[in-house]
């Protein structure tokens, strides 16, 4: 067996920062994966419609940040995104997701699906607009649909937002109430998951603590002391066709990150798209303790 530990490569600087990015590898080949230089946005994708460049432009979003340009180098890769709050990691999860997905060309037939899970409504409804945004729809269209804490349990609304899931391309939810959904609509399990081709784990250390969950059982999926967004990862990875898995958070820890791997583990047989375990892009200090935790902690065999 082959001994691997983490090697952090720095390939990019803007504005001071160092961009990073913490990979495995052999260590008897430490060379460089990769180099990446700030680009347009346009350069990285290519493919974005006019209704998209125009949100760009009216947000006054041109030229990739260090995250970003750290993200889309890795293009169709699954990874983790370690980077402080407004560093945009948003858009560095939500273009490599809707490309995944066969979103961003018009001109294809648009049948698979996007998937972000989210801690709260507000970051929902970040996402949400974004993803409106970027494919140039109308804020009250429900191709790209918000499942949040408005779920109150009332039958005929859970009836609807079944029916709206199964039609959307950009499905934006915090997990407790995209589980309650399943559970009053059982064929979702088996429907849903084999139209998602990627998922989005945003804050990823909110929705996956450290600590065991104690609250009730919400989803047939969830095992004891597992958290609702574990569950709903868990039958996606088992139950779809994953193709790109996106993480990001301003705090990630090893916890976090293990806990999230250890879902899309139970990956069904012919699930051979994502590469375990996950990669770590990195542009904050704080990324020093998850390397140390890293030095430490991973020694495979």
């Amino acid at each position: 067996s082959l001994s691997f530990r983490p090697s952090i490569v720095p390939f990019c600087k803007w504005g001071g920062q160092n961009v990073k990015i913490i990979r495995q590898c052999s260590a008897r080949n430490e060379e460089p994966i990769i180099e990446a230089f700030p680009h347009e946005i346009s350069s990285y994708f290519p493919e974005i419609s006019e209704p998209g460049h125009a949100y760009l432009r009216h947000e006054g979003i041109k030229i990739a940040s260090p995250i970003q340009a750290a993200c889309w180098s890795k293009d169709g890769e699954s990874v983790c995104l370690h980077s402080p709050t407004g560093s945009g990691k948003s858009l560095a999860m939500m273009l490599p997701a809707l490309r995944t997905s066969r979103l961003l060309s018009a001109t294809e037939e648009l049948t698979r699906a996007v998937l972000v899970l989210a801690p709260s409504r507000e970051v929902v409804f970040q996402h949400a607009n974004l993803a409106r945004g970027l494919l140039g729809i109308a804020p009250k269209n429900k191709h790209v649909l918000e499942v949040t804490t408005a779920i109150t349990g009332d039958e005929e609304q859970l009836e609807t937002v079944a029916l709206e899931i199964m039609e959307a391309k950009v499905i934006v939810a915090t997990p407790r109430e995209l589980a309650l959904v399943f559970e009053h609509e059982p064929p979702l399990y088996g429907n849903l998951p084999e139209r998602i081709s990627a998922l989005i784990v945003d804050e990823v250390d909110q929705l996956i603590p450290s600590r065991k969950y104690k609250g009730d059982k919400v989803t047939r999926w969830q095992d004891l002391g597992r958290y609702p967004a574990e569950a709903i990862i868990k039958l996606i990875a088992r139950r779809g066709d994953l193709h790109q898995v996106l993480a990001g958070s301003a705090t990630l820890d090893r916890v976090a990150k293990t806990k999230l791997e250890a879902q899309l583990k139970q990956k069904s047989a012919n699930q051979t798209k994502i590469v375990l375990p996950l990669r770590v892009l990195s542009t904050t200090q704080l990324a020093f303790k998850f390397e140390n935790d890293l030095e430490n902690d991973m020694d495979l065999d």
